[in-house]
């Protein structure tokens, strides 16, 4: 992790009229390592000394079944979609509840940080719950090509979320 950051850091310092930094990863897979907090602080840190403002972008939320996966079979094999995931797809959708848990780690470091008025964070997930469930697709078009990973239709839907970034200067 440090590698990618120290990166990003010296990218910044070579692209001074930077004003806005948005980190985004999977943070998930960073936030068990026991140097996470203390390395995204430092990158945190060095990006206010440059005079940046510093955007965090929360993982969207992870779906318990592979249903972009289920689709393509039911397709190939001309099957019910229904027939193919293994229970009810209310089920397999996950709740605010299995969000928070799954990011707990992570939320607690990004909260620490926007203590910093510089530091925003930002919630794609905010704008994909709806009636206690995380929404997966909407008019036919999948929000996902995995378990957490969104298309391209996924990343348009949530795009309102950064306008306030976008629209700040």
């Amino acid at each position: 992790m440090m590698i990618i950051l120290n990166t990003m850091v010296s990218f910044n310092t070579s692209h001074r009229k930077l004003n806005t930094i948005i980190l985004a990863a999977s943070w998930g897979g960073y936030a068990q390592r026991k140097d996470f907090e203390g390395s995204l602080h430092r990158v945190v840190s060095k990006l206010l000394s440059m005079n940046r403002e510093v955007v965090l972008v929360m993982d969207v939320p992870k779906m318990k079944y592979d249903l972009p996966h289920a689709m393509f079979m039911a397709t190939l094999t001309n099957r019910d979609f229904k027939s193919i995931i293994p229970s009810p797809l209310q089920d397999l959708l996950p709740t605010r509840a299995d969000y928070i848990q799954q990011n707990n780690d992570v939320l607690k470091v990004f909260i620490k940080l926007a203590e910093n008025p510089k530091v925003t964070i930002v919630y794609p997930d905010s704008i994909l719950f709806k009636k206690g469930r995380y929404m997966v697709f909407r008019d036919n078009e999948l929000f996902y090509k995995d378990t957490g990973h969104l298309t391209t239709a996924g990343s348009r839907f949530i795009a309102p979320v950064f306008e306030p970034i976008l629209h700040k200067r």
